[in-house]
């Protein structure tokens, strides 16, 4: 008897999903993307099989992350007489498709199902769907294994409790199995699964981290949790013998060598004599290993909390659920918050990290409750945080109440996902009130924690930690070079203020050409860059396929989940642009590796910049702009909108944004129509929209398309070539044929729309010149044009980064020179290190390794400025820079 447990596949337009060993089986969202349960329940059967000697396979397709053939293929190559899939709600009509195509290859393959869904249960399901053979209800381990050796042994399956079964076309449901000891079962086997992809680190204990349970199931009875209503019968608690529990802990430590522990339990820490012998026993043998927990925050203590830190405890999760007491009540969690926030600020106190987990749409909820929410997971401060909309699974009581109420919005089950889309409605708020409550919720997370990375760099943690890596002596040399140096500089200001009065005569020749005397200087600046880039958010809710950031491609090198939670606070985005107008900026362009739409106060901040005066550049994939948004962005005339497409029709834009859908398209096809449209009805040329695409092997045959759907609906279109990632995206680049098919289609379109009225294909010269280099099929773009002439980056433009920091070029990201969360931007613009990179820029061939980070010979972002700055220059009269120079000498600064 061959059998083989499964966690199938689960993605859904290029977004995965987590279902075996998650309590909330769901499609990730970005900030989730390393995380990954432990199936727990396939192990463990997998293990009690192996232990009675039947042989099993255990394949976990979603922590290998392999796709729908290579997973059918696994099953072919195995030859199994059975196979179970552990499905869910949110995913069973995948689950379905996937055990239709195992018995169409395979007929007498028996195909049993398990899992969180309470539909699977029903008589009816069985009727509809004659290919699925036994439905396994509840914890299922003991049933698998009765359900094996009844047909090894061609016994009856009456026998067999918690089973739902086929005979002789009637659906026969036996009786509940009782809950059994967990302790009979064997450890999990694990030796068949991808054991370096589960990753639940709360606190960022060490990896690779192992996910250990130590207890099952939950005494409480809250009305939204599935796991203790569907898979366990109730509300139940059954611990595992706390040797048993340390001895698995300690082999997979010091024999499998995983760096920490996490235990996954439903809630850990009910019991506290048994958490006690725990924490006794880790330390009797001196496991020193951090541990983290899942545990209820009312029923600490301060000796049960002291006690499990000496043997190691690095972090708790909390759940909390809400802030407001009445909605924790009407939740039936039984759960005391003010016992709670005590015993949250002591675990930080104690210096172990929390994370803390909350939820949007219990009963009673409003806008108010929100916010208290909110505020309580800031107060609170935690390491980290988790919000969801409340999801009423099928076979919970709030399902079951919220369906007595009219308060479902779906029984379509792949829409109760709890992070996407909400399926409930409160008496005050709607779904999107839901749905907008977790965005906004995050993003003002995001906030948070980057005012927190600024405070934990205020001076004086800077001053002890100075202290403690270097001494006393150092340290004080250090705070006396800073201060002679102040001197220093106050002392070259009062020169300043000497120079003659008949030098000042040329002062309006000198103001309109200070970035023209910085770049004749060679080193400094006496201006801030005409145009500054602001990464407002690495957040996006798109995955390009050519994305640095976030393509499917990259896999393991896409930003990790902190990076993508990366925010500049909205006050801190305001001071900016108030010194940046201040000292010369002319231009904001607002774009980045995120989308700036996902910023929450992203409309204050591009009316402050039109406020000032300023000119106002967005780069956006535009799947955020509504009607309301698109009547602002004309009203405070928006000067560009470059939205990046990458596709002419709607199918290409698939193929390019794989978790997109053609909709998608549609309905930006629909809103830049519209723009369109209000600005002829009011007579006003802004914003001005460019369509921007980056061309690849898999949309170059679009590009006509792409031009005329620009023609239709925008004022512009730019061309690029795709810049790929090494070892991850060369995929995209184009071969040789392909190359030549291009540029013969671009030569026809540039004489198509050579005459064309009011459009513009913007920079295509350069493009043309970039794909007319046979270099260009290894994606080397601008090898000659770099170092044809200078590279003036230094005083034309910056680029602050999403975590704040300062990078002098576009794709100068690994060569930080400064951070606007420690410092004003004119401290790192003047420094010497800006100095040094500004000289280095202009003198050095890019061959140097001061560059070997930048790449600058794959494709420069920065040649049009060059190309601008260096006309500029050569255009001056001989007597200009005359003048320049002796501005130069006398180091005229402005302000």
């Amino acid at each position: 008897m061959r059998v083989l447990l499964a966690n199938p596949p689960w993605i859904v337009n290029g977004i995965k999903g987590v279902r075996a060993g998650s309590r909330w089986p769901h499609l990730k969202i970005p900030e989730e993307e390393y995380y990954m349960p432990f199936p727990f329940f396939l192990a463990y059967s997998a293990s009690l099989l192996k232990k009675n000697k039947i042989n099993v396979l255990l394949v976990d397709a979603v922590a290998e992350g392999i796709k729908d053939t290579k997973f059918l293929d696994k099953i072919k190559n195995y030859k199994p007489n059975i196979v179970l899939l552990e499905i869910s709600t949110p995913s069973l009509e995948i689950d379905l498709g996937r055990a239709r195509k195992i018995k169409e290859f395979n007929k007498s393959i028996k195909i049993a199902l398990a899992g969180l869904d309470m539909s699977i249960r029903n008589p009816k399901f069985l009727e509809k769907n004659k290919f699925i053979d036994f439905v396994l209800v509840a914890e299922y381990e003991f049933t698998l294994l009765g359900l094996v050796n009844c047909l090894k042994n061609k016994d009856k399956l009456s026998k067999v409790p918690g089973l739902i079964y086929r005979d002789k076309g009637r659906i026969i449901i036996n009786k509940n199995r009782p809950l059994g000891d967990i302790n009979k079962l064997p450890w999990p086997l694990r030796e068949q699964l991808p054991m370096h992809k589960y990753h639940d680190c709360p606190g960022g204990i060490p990896q690779p981290s192992i996910q250990v349970l130590a207890s099952r199931g939950c005494p409480y009875h809250c009305i939204f949790c599935a796991w203790p209503q569907i898979m366990y019968h109730g509300s139940n608690y059954r611990v595992r013998d706390p040797i048993d529990v340390v001895d698995e802990m300690e082999f997979l430590v010091r024999k499998k060598g995983f760096k920490s522990v996490y235990f996954d339990d439903d809630t850990f820490n009910i019991g506290k004599e048994r958490i006690l012998k725990i924490c006794d026993k880790i330390k009797k043998r001196k496991l020193k290993v951090p541990w983290a927990i899942m545990a209820r925050a009312d029923l600490m203590d301060k000796e049960l909390l002291d006690e499990m830190k000496s043997a190691g405890l690095y972090a708790v999760k909390y759940g909390i659920e809400s802030a407001v007491q009445k909605l924790v009540d009407n939740a039936n969690k039984d759960l005391n918050l003010k016992k709670a926030e005590e015993m949250i600020e002591y675990t930080n106190k104690i210096g172990i990290k929390t994370h803390l987990t909350f939820m949007f749409g219990l009963p009673g909820e409003t806008h108010e409750t929100i916010q208290k929410t909110i505020d309580f997971a800031l107060r609170m401060n935690p390491e980290s945080v988790q919000f969801s909309i409340t999801t009423p699974f099928p076979g919970t009581s709030y399902y079951k109440d919220l369906n007595k109420r009219g308060m479902l919005l779906s029984k379509k089950w792949s829409d109760y996902d709890g992070n996407f889309r909400s399926v409930i409605k409160t008496r005050e708020l709607s779904a999107k009130d839901l749905e907008n409550a977790v965005r906004i919720a995050y993003n003002t997370w995001a906030e948070h924690r980057q005012k927190r990375i600024k405070d934990k760099k205020s001076s004086l943690i800077v001053l002890k930690k100075c202290l403690d890596e270097h001494g006393l002596e150092y340290t004080t040399k250090k705070i006396v070079f800073k201060i002679f140096k102040k001197k220093d500089i106050n002392k070259k200001k009062q020169e300043q203020k000497r120079i003659p009065k008949k030098n000042l005569i040329l002062k309006n020749f000198y103001d309109n050409r200070l970035d023209l005397i910085g770049v004749v200087d060679g080193k400094h600046a006496f201006t801030f860059p005409n145009l500054v880039q602001i990464d407002l958010t690495n957040n996006c809710n798109n995955s390009c396929i050519g994305c640095w950031c976030n393509s499917p491609l990259l896999k393991e090198k896409k930003i990790s989940r902190k990076e993508k939670e990366e925010t500049l606070p909205y006050t801190r985005v305001i001071s900016l642009i108030n010194e940046l107008k201040k000292h010369g900026t002319n231009e904001i362009y607002l774009g980045g590796g995120g989308e700036p739409f996902m910023h929450p106060n992203i409309m204050k901040i591009v009316e402050h910049i039109k406020k000032e005066g300023l000119v106002c550049h967005i780069n956006t994939n535009f799947t955020l702009i509504n009607e309301e948004i698109v009547k602002k962005l004309v009203e405070l005339k928006i000067d560009h909108i470059a939205v990046s497409l990458w596709a002419g029709d709607a199918d290409t834009y698939v193929k390019t944004h794989p978790n997109q859908t053609k909709k998608t398209f549609y309905q930006i096809e629909k809103i830049l129509k519209l723009i369109k449209e209000i600005k002829h009805e009011q007579g006003k040329e802004k914003p001005l929209i460019k369509i921007y695409n980056v061309i690849s092997n898999l949309n170059y045959k679009n590009i006509e398309k792409m031009a005329e759907f620009a023609y239709r609906t925008a004022d512009s279109v730019e061309f690029t070539v795709i810049d790929i990632i090494e070892g991850k995206t060369e995929s995209l680049l184009l071969n040789e044929k392909q190359r030549k098919e291009l540029l013969k289609k671009s030569l026809e379109l540039k004489e198509e729309y050579r005459n064309k009225r009011n459009f513009i294909i913007f920079r295509f010269d350069q493009f043309i010149k970039r794909i007319s280099n046979p270099l260009s099929v290894k994606g080397l773009y601008d090898k000659k044009a770099v170092d044809s002439i200078p590279c003036y980056v230094g005083w034309t433009f910056s680029r602050i980064l999403a975590n704040g920091n300062i990078i002098s070029c576009l794709k100068a990201y690994k060569k930080p020179l400064g951070n606007i969360l420690n410092n004003g931007f004119s401290t790192t613009f003047f420094s010497e290190k800006y100095n040094e990179f500004r000289y280095k820029s202009k003198n050095f061939k890019k061959n140097n390794s001061h560059f070997n980070c930048i790449n600058c010979y794959k494709s420069c972002d920065d040649l049009g400025r060059n190309n601008e700055m260096y006309n500029r220059i050569n255009s001056l009269s001989s007597d200009e820079k005359e003048m320049l120079n002796y501005a130069r000498d006398l180091r005229t600064i402005k302000g």
